[in-house]
Formats: structure tokens, sequence, C-alpha cells
């Protein structure tokens, strides 16, 4: 009943308490989409808790989960070691996975690619994985594809495309409907890097401020915090210390 409500985090706790730790994979499987995009990061780091590690370990999906929570708490190597867990995982049940499933997984392991390229400076790579995940998830996975624009713009800045870049993060931000999801601030925050590394202060404080007021709309505090960042290093650079 919980989970028809749409109560999923209730309907989690009561399963867990009844031992049926196949409904509890089952409704965390299915509600990772909206904790990503609620930028929900504490609850992904109780989720992997409440399993047993080797259940945990025995189905993609929920391996997933522990992905996540370690990508956002920027335990950047363990994040790598359990993806390519879930890889292997993949291989070895594509038989028994179905088609959707191992579509939005692939897309989420390009996107964890994406980040993990970035960091080891190597831009034309990052690109590519950029693209494949673009390709793979669903437009409902505002989060992951809102990263994979993070990136896409700031790689494309990398290999010498950085007025490309802006034209197509702005293009795409003024195209969108709803410009207060994680995908749209996400366009924001690559531009922000961008004009900072150009010297463009006063265009990062224009789009910093922006992403704060569409942020807070939206209660996306990780995107607002962001912003203030911004904002921050725009008066360092301007000598306004207070």
């Amino acid at each position: 009943w919980l989970e028809e409500q749409g109560m999923l985090d209730e309907a989690i706790h009561h399963a867990r308490e009844s031992g049926d730790l196949e409904m509890v994979a089952r409704l965390m499987e299915k509600g990772l989409k909206d904790v990503l995009n609620r930028e929900d990061h504490l609850t992904l780091e109780q989720w992997i808790r409440l399993l047993p590690e080797g259940y945990l370990h025995s189905r993609p999906s929920l391996l997933m989960i522990k992905v996540w929570a370690l990508g956002v708490t920027w335990h950047l190597g363990a994040m790598m070691k359990v993806l390519h867990q879930v890889e292997a995982l993949i291989e070895a049940g594509k038989a028994t996975l179905d088609t959707d499933t191992v579509q939005v997984l692939r897309g989420q392991i390009a996107t964890v690619h994406s980040l993990d390229s970035y960091f080891h400076n190597q831009p034309v790579r990052t690109l590519e994985y950029c693209r494949e995940g673009l390709a793979l998830l669903p437009q409902s996975w505002t989060y992951a594809r809102g990263l994979i624009m993070l990136f896409l713009g700031l790689s494309m800045q990398a290999s010498g495309q950085g007025q490309v870049a802006e034209r197509l993060l702005f293009d795409q931000y003024e195209s969108r409907d709803d410009k207060t999801d994680g995908f749209a601030m996400r366009l924001l925050l690559p531009l922000c890097f961008n004009y900072l590394t150009n010297g463009n202060l006063e265009q990062s404080r224009q789009v910093a401020n922006i992403m704060i007021e569409q942020a807070t709309r939206s209660n996306l505090p990780v995107m607002k915090g962001w912003g203030h960042y911004f904002i921050g290093l725009v008066k360092y650079q301007w000598n306004e210390m207070d």
C-alpha cells in the first residue's frame, strides 16, 4: 500500500522489518532514479546498510546504488572498484536481465566512467562516455544526465571547444521547460567553471546567481552550494574579502 501511494522510504522500512529482502531490493532498484534526482545523498548511504553485503553484491542494480553512494561522497577509487563488479555481474547475467534494465545500467556505467576519465585528464575519452550515457539513459534520469552534461562541457573546454560548449549548454538550458531540476542546474555548472577558467568573472557571477535562485526554488541544496562557491571565487578574485 505504501508503495502504491509513492511512499517508498516507508515501504522499504516495513519490508526490511518483515525480513522480505527481495521486496527491499526491488523497492530500492525502483527508487534509485528519484533519490538521485532529488540529490538525497543520505538515503543512498542508508540504503546500502539495509542489505547484507552478500545480497548487495548479487544483483548489478543493487550494487549500482553502492557505486552512486561512493561517488557522491567522493570515494572515487572505491567507486570504480565496485563499478567493475557491476560490469562483471551484467556480463555474467546477460541472459536473465531484461533489455531495458541492461540499457539503464549501461547508461549509469557510462556516466560514472565519464567522471573517472575526466579526473584522469582524458577529455577525449570523457566525451565518448558522455555521448554513450546520453544515448542510453532516459530523459527522466535528470541527475545522471546532468552529470554527463557537466563533464561534457568541461571536457569540451579542455579540448579546445570552449565556445561550442558554451553555445551547447546555453541552448540546452534555454530550451528546457523546467529550469529548476538537476539537469538544468548542471548545465549552468560547467558554464561557471569555464567562465572562471577564461577570466570572465562577471559572467560566472551572473550564472551562479541564477543557479542559487533556481536551486532554492527546487530545493536542491548541493547545487545551491555550488552557486555560493562560485560567487565566493569571483569575490575573491575581485579582492572583496568581506
